[in-house]
This record gives structure tokens, sequence and C-alpha cells, in this order.
């Protein structure tokens, strides 16, 4: 499997999740490391407080790219098809080995 697009780790200071909650200092969050090239400009500089708010923003993002039926934003669309199906495969690995412990 590749890198993780990925990482969940704490807030190193209180901030807003994309979806307008507030994630406390020290709070699980997550934060795009690996989003691909095309992608990678619309998780800069956004912290997702829940896999159920990253999930929801990649779902607007791909209704958005894909209403503008520009060849640009299909590239887009591919990449975040790919980071969808990646972030599946590292939750379904990580539920894997929660489940064997």
């Amino acid at each position: 499997m590749s890198k993780a697009p990925f990482l969940l780790s704490r807030a190193s200071a209180p901030t807003k999740c994309w979806c307008g909650t507030q994630v406390a200092l020290g709070a699980p969050a997550f934060r795009a490391v690996s989003a691909g090239e095309t992608s990678e400009f619309l998780f800069r500089n956004h912290v997702f407080c829940s896999v159920k708010c990253l999930r929801s923003f990649c779902l607007v993002s791909l209704e958005t790219l894909d209403a503008l039926e520009m060849p640009a934003s299909k590239e887009v669309v591919s990449d975040l098809h790919e980071l969808r199906r990646e972030l599946s495969e590292t939750l379904t690995s990580l539920l894997d080995e929660q489940n064997q412990r």
C-alpha cells in the first residue's frame, strides 16, 4: 500500500475545521500529507475534525469540480477518486489491526 493520504494527529494549536467546528489544542485532527499533485491545492491549510468531515469535503469538492467540466478539473477529480480509494484502504487496514488485538 502507498503512503497514507491523511495523517491523524493532535492539534498543536486551537484551529477551525473545514466544517466550522472548533478543534481544541490536543484534540484529534486529520491533515492531508499526500493528496496528489493536482488536488494538493484543495487540502492546503485545511484541518478536518473527523473522517465524516473529510469525506464530506471530498464529496463537495468532487461535485464542484465535476460541474466545471474543464480538462484541469477532470485531473483533480481523478486524483480525488484515487485519494478516496487510498483513504478507504488505510481505514480498512487500521480497523483490521484493531480487530486483531
